[in-house]
């Protein structure tokens, strides 16, 4: 998890994994498996950052780029004039620092933050991030929508919610930890239904529901039934039924 906050821009990179420490060129002692339980021996971490390491730019001069003595591989590049500091100005510092800790609840001290950004795949908006997001700020995370489905998206602050900005497909690793991602590869298929059009019938709160050219499709995985959430029969229809339509 990276979060960018205003005083001065700061970016906090939270408990990377495994993939973090190869992209820094740290080779870890050990092979994680894509959905399956994977034992670690000790905690993985960065190294942490020297507070004062910190780069300051101008519209036209001054940037450069930040290294990691103890993370050969890393670097952060800052160019003059690329740079947008609160307020609209193009002169300050930024400042990199690592914190270890558990990404779901965010980091408190330096909140709120101007940008938050996820680079491991989540299934919802874990409340530490809304909480610790400036008002005018913005979350980019890969977000799986549907079991198979991810996208990367951003959203920004709308009533009481969230609003997406842009949205792409991706393909992350799982959140793991206390808001650990579900085991959605190990789901059993979900049932598909499909309706005339004419006879469209009610969506559950768990269920997806497409209005096509002729036939409305309702879509539900068991393991939202197995929650206890009732699930709406369809409507009585008249006529043949959708099988052979």
């Amino acid at each position: 998890m990276l979060g960018v906050n205003a005083r001065p821009i700061v970016a906090k990179v939270i408990a990377p994994a495994v993939r973090g420490l190869a992209r820094a060129g740290v080779t870890p002692d050990m092979v994680t498996i894509a959905g399956q339980d994977n034992t670690v021996g000790q905690s993985i971490y960065l190294l942490p950052l020297n507070a004062a390491n910190q780069l300051c730019v101008t519209a036209t001069s001054g940037g450069g780029t930040l290294t990691i003595p103890e993370a050969p591989g890393f670097s952060l590049t800052v160019n003059p004039g690329q740079v947008t500091f609160p307020g609209g100005t193009q002169t300050g510092c930024v400042t990199v620092t690592v914190v270890h800790g558990d990404g779901a609840f965010g980091y408190p001290p330096s909140a709120p933050y101007e940008r938050i950004i996820l680079t491991v795949g989540a299934w919802d908006i874990a409340p530490a991030w809304g909480e610790q997001l400036a008002p005018q700020g913005r979350v980019v995370l890969p977000l799986t929508l549907l079991p198979s489905l991810m996208l990367s998206v951003a959203l920004e602050r709308v009533d009481h919610g969230f609003q997406s900005v842009s949205a792409k497909p991706c393909g992350f690793m799982p959140l793991r930890g206390v808001h650990a991602h579900p085991r959605t590869w190990e789901w059993a298929p979900p049932s598909v239904g499909m309706y005339p059009k004419t006879l469209p019938q009610p969506v559950g709160p768990n269920e997806i529901g497409i209005v096509k050219d002729w036939h409305q499709m309702i879509i539900r995985w068991p393991q939202y039934a197995a929650r206890g959430e009732e699930h709406v029969p369809p409507k009585p229809q008249s006529g043949p039924s959708a099988e052979h339509l």
